[in-house]
Formats: structure tokens, C-alpha cells, sequence
């Protein structure tokens, strides 16, 4: 679909606030909700109202074309109509080993791939970023197409152990949240109300902290 249930959209917000990246990668931008929130909670949140004084880079990965509108030409600095693994792949070949991005939002989105592409989105998202946030059905569902969109399809199941290094919570009993860590500022973790002790950390093992 090109919109996410809500259940993530409050704890992303507040990593945002807490983090603050200076230029983010939104894979599967759909309707550009998270790119929406992305600017809201970076530029704005800091009196940065026209698009002029903005100082984010945000830019949007979302491979179904008829899914572009004006509302993605004025939020994103650029959307890119392809892959996400092969503009990944693209950004590796092209600059240094250093991350490219402050942080990856990627959400509702690595289910549409088959589970080898789908990690080798993980270990992508790992080398190109220093953060990123990842959203997935806790329990595999069939989805077909959307709006004559072949790429909504269910193609892959993801559990908490698929997401080694990430710290992982369940929501509402049907969404993963896979955080991937970032320096966290105790006093904005307090104001922000983030609680970064209700996620647990997957360990190599595949087991639970």
C-alpha cells in the first residue's frame, strides 16, 4: 500500500526528534507520509517553515511511478523512480565506504521483496546508514496488487531474529519496529519521551537481551 497503519508513526516521530538527521533516505515512499513527518519533525519543528530555509536533505526511493505527486516534488529534495536495492547498490559504487545517510526509513516496505533481496536490503541499509528504521508485519498476510501496482505483493515473512543489531518492539501485537542504534542524548530521550529501554536488542545468536 502506499500508507502504513499507524501503529510505528509515533515512536519514528520521536526518534526523529531525538536523532535529528541531516539528510534521510525514505525507501517506499507510497503516498510520502514519512517524508511529510521527516520535514515536520526536523525543519519545521525547528521554525524552518519555508521551503527556502529548509537545511534536511530528504529523499525518497518508490519504484510505482503513478504513486508520484506535487505533494513529493515539494517534501523530498529528490524521489527516485527504481529499486531500492540497486540505488543502494548505485550509492555504494559511487562514493566512499563512509554512510551516506544519517538514517533509513523503511517501512512497511522489505516484506515486498523475496527474503534474499529483502537481506540483502538489511546488510544495504547497514553499510549506507548510520541509523534506520524499519517496519514489518509481525504475521505474513497475502497482499496482491494495489492500484495496478505489482510490486505490493506479500513476498516475505520477517521475525524478530531476522533483525540481528537492531533493537526490535512489538506493536499492537502485529508490526515490528527494528531501530538500528544511534547516539541518544538522555535529556531529549526525556522530553521526547522515548523510551529506549522498551526495546530489546536482537543479538547474533538470534536470541533476545
Amino acid at each position: 500500500m502506499p500508507y502504513s497503519l499507524p501503529h510505528a508513526i509515533s515512536d519514528i516521530c520521536r526518534y526523529i526528534l531525538v536523532t535529528q538527521p541531516k539528510n534521510i533516505l525514505d525507501i517506499g515512499a507510497g503516498f510520502g507520509s514519512f517524508g511529510v513527518l521527516a520535514r515536520l519533525y526536523t525543519d519545521i519543528w525547528h521554525n524552518r517553515y519555508h521551503r527556502s530555509q529548509w537545511q534536511t536533505k530528504i529523499f525518497g526511493i518508490e519504484i510505482h511511478q503513478p504513486y508520484h505527486t506535487p505533494l513529493h516534488d515539494y517534501i523530498y529534495d529528490a524521489m527516485i523512480t527504481a529499486d531500492a536495492v540497486e540505488v543502494l547498490e548505485s550509492f555504494q559504487k559511487k562514493s566512499s565506504t563512509d554512510p551516506k545517510f544519517d538514517l533509513i526509513l523503511c517501512c512497511d516496505v522489505i516484506e515486498h521483496f523475496d527474503k534474499e533481496r529483502g537481506l540483502r536490503l538489511l546488510s544495504l541499509l547497514n553499510q549506507t546508514s548510520r541509523t534506520s528504521a524499519i517496519t514489518t508485519p509481525l504475521k505474513f498476510f497475502p497482499q496482491t496488487g494495489f492500484l495496478d501496482n505489482p510490486y505490493e505483493r506479500h513476498r516475505s515473512h520477517w521475525s524478530l531474529e531476522d533483525f540481528v543489531g537492531y533493537r526490535v518492539q512489538i506493536l499492537c501485537q502485529n508490526k515490528i519496529l527494528a531501530l538500528r542504534d544511534a547516539p541518544m542524548d538522555a535529556d531529549k530521550m526525556s522530553f521526547y519521551s522515548f523510551h529506549w529501554d522498551e526495546f530489546e536488542l536482537i543479538e547474533a545468536s538470534g536470541q533476545l537481551d
